[in-house]
């Protein structure tokens, strides 16, 4: 009895920890960096983004060049989507009832999807009976700028009396592009006459993508009107404001990787992402006026518009990763593949105020 409860104890924490490894993080406000997409693979992503030793998806080429030549089979097509769902609700206050002391209350209700998508494929070729070659090509999301956030701000003052606040402003982020990378795989293999097999692959990565941040705040009619009848302005002085960066990248990434097949239950993969500087050119644009969309000033306001236009050009850094890990499988009466792994990544080389991090990776099939 013992025994069963500590089992079921044991896998419960397991599931806990499993589900927060692998728990994606997603910023609206993250554009410079943007979002890092994930393995792309549905069967990686199943077993908790593991694949760096792996025999069946294409796909995880990606995560270790050497698996082009690990494959059970001798070609293989792979099309693959991610769907993202980012849900942000907030409001402050949190009560009505705190409209006595504070007159305005922001209020937000987000629920978004996000999509990408990518292809890859492989063929592998036998070389006598101790050697084999492979190709691979894929063409996939490295990293998604995706995000929207919309946003009110509200009168509560009196608004126990006079029904529903009025809107004062809406404040708006979206953001659009992704940056992609199409990927040629060359990899090689070797088997002893023990049966160990070393792969070793190499991934050569071109980059391209473009993005858009457009961040917004717009006075509404309600609030410029409450300006007008002011007894202090006797016009309108809340002016609208308007910022947006469309930016375009373009590079290189290469990926390292090697296989070792111990014997038929035990793999070791390990691969390893250089550091990548991309050139990133960007166009900035600010709007600062009473009505973003007018060509001329308001008659109501005395401000005039003021428009602000620049390039930028400058690296966008894609970190140095090393990923160590093994698969195992145990002698059950159904087949059972056991992936872990220790990712580590070197973001103190984007910035050095950024600290490295180490994740664990941890599935069972």
């Amino acid at each position: 009895m013992l025994l069963n409860k500590f089992g079921k104890t044991f896998i419960i924490a397991a599931g806990i920890l499993f589900v927060t490894l692998n728990l994606a993080a997603w910023s609206v406000s993250d554009f410079y960096l943007g979002n890092t997409t994930p393995s792309f693979s549905a069967r990686s992503l199943s077993m908790g983004n593991t694949g760096v030793f792996d025999t069946f998806s294409p796909m995880s080429i990606n995560l270790n060049p050497a698996n082009v030549t690990t494959m059970d089979a001798q070609i293989g097509l792979t099309a693959d989507g991610l769907f993202t769902r980012n849900e942000d609700n907030r409001s402050f206050p949190l009560y009505n009832s705190f409209d006595t002391f504070i007159d305005d209350a922001t209020y937000s209700s987000n629920i978004n999807l996000f999509d990408d998508y990518g292809f890859g494929g492989f063929y592998k070729r036998n070389l006598g009976n101790r050697f084999v070659a492979g190709l691979g090509i894929a063409y996939l999301p490295v990293v998604n700028f995706k995000g929207t956030y919309d946003e009110e701000v509200r009168n509560n003052r009196n608004s126990d009396n006079d029904g529903y606040p009025e809107v004062i402003a809406i404040n708006k982020i979206n953001n659009t592009g992704r940056l992609n990378a199409l990927g040629f795989t060359l990899g090689g293999g070797y088997k002893s006459e023990s049966g160990m097999q070393i792969h070793l692959g190499a991934t050569l990565n071109n980059m391209s993508g473009s993005s858009e941040y457009r961040k917004s705040i717009k006075w509404t009619t309600w609030s410029m009107q409450q300006s007008i009848n002011s007894a202090y302005s006797h016009r309108n002085v809340l002016p609208d404001s308007l910022y947006s960066n469309q930016s375009d990248f373009s590079g290189i990434q290469v990926k390292l990787g090697t296989d070792i097949k111990i014997n038929k239950r035990w793999g070791i993969g390990i691969s390893y992402s250089l550091e990548s500087e991309l050139d990133r050119d960007s166009d900035i644009r600010s709007i600062y006026g009473p009505d973003t969309t007018m060509a001329i000033p308001s008659t109501s306001t005395n401000i005039i518009p003021t428009i602000t236009e620049s390039e930028l050009k400058d690296k966008y850094i894609l970190p140095a990763r090393l990923r160590v890990g093994f698969n195992y499988l145990p002698r059950n009466i159904m087949l059972t593949h056991f992936n872990t792994e220790v990712e580590y990544t070197q973001w103190s080389g984007v910035n050095s105020l950024f600290k490295d991090s180490w994740d664990i990776h941890v599935g069972v099939e």
